[in-house]
């Protein structure tokens, strides 16, 4: 039953979009995998940011935007900057324990910290920054 319906967002696009042929390449479950979605003004992509390839997922934004819900927390955090395209991120991270028996999943919106040029610095944890290309 979790497998059927007990989905963070980010794996239910994921299974939703495979269907219609798109790609998407995840770390395994127990290192912890982290994906980012990237939503623009008509268009989400699913950047892998933890993997060594930054591949990428076209999503419609409409399909995405039944699936979240808290928007104005995304429009606040991209408030402090002027970002012509709108750039929103969002992660979805699965930590399963030693034993791998339960995922826990926890779901947060990712502070944009800086910019420079096209590049986004995005804080991903407490000690962890990464610099995303706007155009990747």
């Amino acid at each position: 039953m979790r497998k059927r319906y007990g989905l963070d967002i980010e794996r239910q696009l994921v299974r939703q979009f495979r269907e219609r042929g798109a790609y998407s390449e995840r770390r395994p479950r127990s290192l912890g995998g982290t994906d980012v979605l990237r939503i623009y003004d008509n268009e989400i992509w699913l950047i892998q940011s933890k993997t060594t390839s930054k591949r990428y997922l076209y999503i419609p934004k409409d399909e995405v935007e039944k699936l979240l819900k808290d928007r104005e927390v995304m429009k606040r955090n991209l408030s402090k900057f002027d970002i012509p395209i709108k750039a929103i991120f969002y992660v979805a991270r699965i930590i399963s324990p030693a034993k791998g028996r339960k995922a826990r999943r926890i779901s947060r919106y990712l502070e944009v910290s800086e910019v420079k040029g096209e590049t986004l610095k995005v804080q991903f944890e407490p000690f962890k920054a990464e610099w995303l290309n706007r155009r990747s």
